[in-house]
């Protein structure tokens, strides 16, 4: 009979109930619907990406000073870093070279734009 009366109950007919009845409750959301959701945008849940104004990323788990967090730029691309790296850990420009021409390594070059 509980099954019966669950399969039967729909999220439009149980949402006025259970506010009547003063319940605290919440129905499962899928991804667009948490992303429409006017809480999330409020409180700045998920935030614009910098470089890509669709997508959105979840913000940390706190505020300070009663301020939204933001995302001030997006993570590195694809080996922005790889010739830093391999310098700083003693590779020469020959040694970069050769890597990069046997593809053991990939990315834009130091004198490239990532």
């Amino acid at each position: 009979m509980f099954a019966a009366a669950i399969a039967n109950t729909t999220r439009a007919s149980l949402e006025p109930r259970l506010k009547a009845e003063g319940c605290i409750f919440s129905f499962f959301a899928s991804p667009p619907e948490v992303l429409a959701d006017q809480a999330v945008i409020d409180n700045g849940y998920a935030m614009t990406h910098p470089t890509h104004p669709t997508l959105r990323l979840a913000a940390a788990p706190v505020q300070f000073d009663d301020e939204l967090p933001t995302m001030r730029r997006g993570g590195p691309v694809h080996g922005e870093h790889t010739v830093e790296v391999l310098i700083e850990l003693g590779y020469g420009d020959d040694e970069i070279d050769a890597l990069f021409a046997g593809n053991v390594i990939d990315g834009p070059r130091a004198d490239e734009n990532p």
